[in-house]
């Protein structure tokens, strides 16, 4: 039998867990969120890495009712990986640090299950929405095959704790640099990184699909930057869906605004393509990814950067 999922968490070796590979060494360390690149804007594309936390407070661990490595499967596991490439072409890279088992931030404020919380004030008005009636709103309640993750429900102030100084800050340092692009290039993008498991040939022109890109069905992001991204994952040999299953989700919404200049766009990359087979650690094939999102970067900054046809036309 094989090892459990390594762990990275604030007292591993006491709960006898094995650490994963750990984050980049960081340029800006905040409580909610690494950020990497120059003070200064040097690109107009931001990137963003919201799933791939993995660290586990004791508190958070103790009250799952369900063991460690389940908690993890809820992980964008190890894809800031494939964006450590990037900070050699100078981009503004932001990792989320605590993991999406504690809370997600690619979800709504107010998009969970009322029912997580013990004491929910009147004024607070939840979202019970298709993902939180999943299981998976701003704290992940359901997980299969596994059932409940918690044992039972939270503070509010717990919740509260988890939006102002997670939630938020990362949400504000996204949209901070975004404005720094915009200042200096005048046109912004936002790159949204994720990894999915495995997709059915039902998507992806009948292909099985490698890589899905989501602009909120150009919503979010004009459709020539979304078909440029496609361009360069099919050129790599990897067969690509937009919008299909994942068009993108709130942090499209928050900080998409084509008409205004500034774009966003979700990027869902197979787990196959850089982790082990068990979906653990990377493995050899890391270094071709991280070529491709490089190869990628750069035809975006090339078009973003060579004319201002793109801002009229869309």
């Amino acid at each position: 039998m094989r090892e459990p999922f390594k762990i990275f968490h604030q007292s591993w070796k006491a709960r006898g867990l094995r650490t994963a590979v750990p984050m980049m060494e960081a340029e800006v360390k905040q409580e909610a969120f690494w950020q990497y690149g120059p003070a200064e804007p040097a690109s107009p594309i931001v990137y963003a890495v919201p799933h791939a936390g993995r660290t586990y407070p004791d508190t958070l661990l103790t009250s799952a009712r369900v063991e460690p490595h389940f908690l993890v499967r809820l992980e964008d596991r190890l894809v800031d990986q494939v964006a450590e490439g990037l900070r050699q072409a100078d981009v503004r890279l932001i990792v989320a640090r605590w993991p999406r088992a504690m809370i997600d931030l690619n979800r709504d404020e107010h998009e969970f299950d009322p029912r997580l919380i013990a004491d929910l004030p009147r004024h607070v008005h939840a979202r019970e929405t298709a993902k939180v009636r999943g299981g998976l709103g701003l704290v992940p309640t359901r997980l299969a095959p596994c059932g409940p993750i918690w044992r039972g429900a939270m503070p509010f102030a717990e919740l509260h704790r988890r939006i102002t100084e997670i939630h938020r800050p990362y949400h504000t340092a996204v949209a901070q640099a975004l404005r720094a692009a915009y200042r200096r290039f005048g046109i912004a993008l936002l790159v949204d990184l994720h990894s999915m498991p495995p997709l059915p040939r039902s998507y992806g022109r009948g292909e099985q699909a490698k890589i899905v890109l989501g602009d909120l069905f150009g919503r979010s992001a004009a459709s020539r930057l979304t078909a440029l991204c496609s361009d360069v994952m099919r050129s790599a040999g990897l067969p690509t869906a937009i919008n299909a299953p994942y068009p993108g989700s709130y942090t499209l919404e928050r900080h998409g605004a084509p008409d205004r200049g500034t774009h966003a766009l979700q990027v869902e990359i197979d787990r196959t393509l850089y982790l082990d087979d068990h979906m653990d650690v990377c493995a050899g094939s890391l270094a071709h990814m991280q070529r491709i999102l490089c190869r990628m970067d750069g035809h975006l900054q090339q078009e973003l950067l060579g004319g201002q046809a793109l801002q009229a036309a869309e």
